[in-house]
């Protein structure tokens, strides 16, 4: 069952334009708190960038970003409600660009436990994915154009394939974290979920760039990629990975991706058996420092969370100093490897997800097709072309080489402009 769409057609929106977005109902549960509409006004920003590249747009922020004037509840329910009177950079940039931030976004918990209450527009018995579920859901519904989410493993490209919507992951350090709730210093991205590949453009100009507090973003400058988005460039130089669950995927997706192979790519690759404990090099990372960053993040708090993620991070708990080393010590090794299949292209195409969205809202999803570009800091981002014999989104990476956003972002405009030619 589909929910009817809201329509937006231009990048600017006006106080009556977002009081009618805020009084639309949420029957997909995509917010955890909203703006109320007669507040509009006093929540346009007060300093705005010269050149006002969000100017008035309505964003969704997912609730493990700090929000001067909203509660951030991170997925669980804390008492008392945590409210500072703090913007998280990301956020803070975002208004400094003009946006108005309309309300924060359902994550699960601690972007590490058990789902939330929203469901996926295109169906409300499946799970839009985790843990960016409020973000990914509020743009498919077209409830917000531009909406923020986090990735350690999976929790932007997977919850953007499953609801068929634009969204970047960009190359670890682009989008300084500063007032992000920290699970895993290695893997940590803050990104977007966006109606086109414009607002992506629009988003990661308005919010890159290097922020002192955040080891991560040293040295990384501020894009420019709107002022060359739409200049006409040669055919980017692509590869498909064919991932080993290939097979698994139905005949109508396999089709899709097929066509896109054979039009876009000029040659073909798979991951050998060298990256088969990827997942479980990446996992042990993820838990060893999520868990001891939540212990710290729950000390002299009261605070009511699952068994599910008491139990996860229990686990990360148990992980020894030993293996946490060894672990980082061989994605440094895989590290080199990774990038060598980048030489001669300019990006890499691939699935991004398992098929169509799980059913149910308990379990929301594999995060196995993402591990890579998230391990490997390398920019990602889900093309919602795909599609499967059930008629439901399934996702597509485009995948760049570390650093390379910029250019990530024109290959993906020249991918969607090329592609309504075929």
């Amino acid at each position: 069952m589909a929910i009817p769409l809201i329509t937006y057609d231009d990048y600017s929106y006006s106080s009556k334009n977002i009081d009618e977005l805020l009084k639309f109902q949420d029957p997909i549960g995509a917010f955890e708190t909203r703006i109320d509409p007669k507040d509009i006004c006093i929540k346009v920003p007060k300093k705005i960038n010269e050149n006002k590249l969000l100017l008035n747009v309505p964003v969704g922020v997912k609730d493990i970003f700090l929000t001067s004037d909203m509660p951030t509840r991170y997925g669980i329910k804390l008492i008392p409600q945590s409210t500072q009177n703090i913007d998280s950079i990301i956020v803070s940039r975002l208004k400094s660009a003009g946006a108005i931030i309309v309300g924060k976004t359902v994550t699960t918990e601690c972007a590490f436990g058990a789902s939330g209450k929203t469901r996926n527009p295109h169906d409300l018995s499946r799970t839009p994915g985790g843990s960016s579920s409020g973000s990914a859901a509020a743009v498919s519904a077209r409830q917000v154009p531009l909406a923020v989410g986090s990735q350690t493993s999976g929790s932007i490209i997977r919850p953007a394939g499953y609801c068929g919507v634009w969204a970047i992951k960009p190359s670890y350090g682009c989008i300084p974290r500063t007032g992000m709730l920290e699970l895993s210093k290695s893997f940590d991205h803050p990104g977007f979920f966006a109606s086109n590949v414009e607002f992506i453009a629009r988003a990661i100009d308005s919010t890159s760039g290097c922020d002192s507090k955040d080891p991560a973003s040293r040295g990384i400058e501020q894009t420019n990629i709107l002022s060359n988005l739409h200049a006409k460039r040669s055919a980017p130089r692509l590869i498909f990975l064919k991932p080993y669950f290939w097979h698994a995927l139905d005949k109508v997706t396999r089709a899709s991706f097929e066509k896109i192979r054979n039009n876009f790519c000029t040659d073909e690759i798979f991951l050998d058996e060298s990256y088969e404990n990827l997942e479980k090099i990446h996992n042990t990372i993820v838990f060893f420092e999520s868990s001891r960053n939540l212990k710290k993040f729950f000390k002299n708090k009261s605070f009511e969370a699952s068994d599910f993620l008491m139990d996860r991070i229990a686990l990360g708990l148990a992980i020894s100093e030993d293996d946490y080393k060894f672990a980082t010590a061989e994605i440094k090794l895989m590290n080199k490897k990774i990038i060598e299949l980048f030489e001669g292209y300019d990006g890499i195409i691939t699935p991004g997800t398992l098929g169509d969205a799980p059913k149910g809202l308990k379990y929301t999803g594999s995060r196995v097709p993402m591990i890579p570009a998230s391990t490997f800091g390398l920019p990602v981002i889900n093309w919602p072309i795909v599609k499967s014999e059930n008629k439901l989104p399934v996702g597509l990476q485009i995948i760049g080489l570390p650093r390379f956003d910029s250019e990530l972002v024109i290959t993906a405009k020249w991918l969607e402009s090329n592609y309504t030619s075929l």
